[in-house]
């Protein structure tokens, strides 16, 4: 019987396979990976990126509380008609300054 270069191939190779799928068991069976260690390979390698992002979320959010401490909100304070009224100004009188101007 006349063996075609792929039977060649494949009984050439056939021993290898055996001895890489041994290697593969023993590495894969030792090998187990845990949340920690999952964690640690996504974040280490960018640290210095995810420490900067944090100071900027840190950065927002003190800006957040320090602006929006004394800020009152405008249906509390009775919103922008009692503002008006504190100028006297009628709505259209406020408004005027976006009315084109010949």
């Amino acid at each position: 019987m006349k063996k075609t270069p792929r039977d060649w191939l494949l009984e050439r190779e056939r021993g290898e396979l055996l001895r890489l799928d041994s290697i593969r068991k023993a590495v894969a069976s030792t090998e187990r990976a845990n949340a920690l260690d999952v964690m640690l390979e996504i974040f280490r390698p960018n640290m210095p990126v995810w420490a900067v992002l944090a100071i900027a979320w840190m950065a927002l959010a003190a800006t957040h509380l320090a602006t929006s401490a004394g800020a009152t909100r405008a249906s509390q304070r009775g919103g922008y008609e009692t503002d008006l009224a504190k100028l006297n100004l009628t709505r259209d009188e406020a408004l005027s300054f976006l009315d084109p101007h010949p």
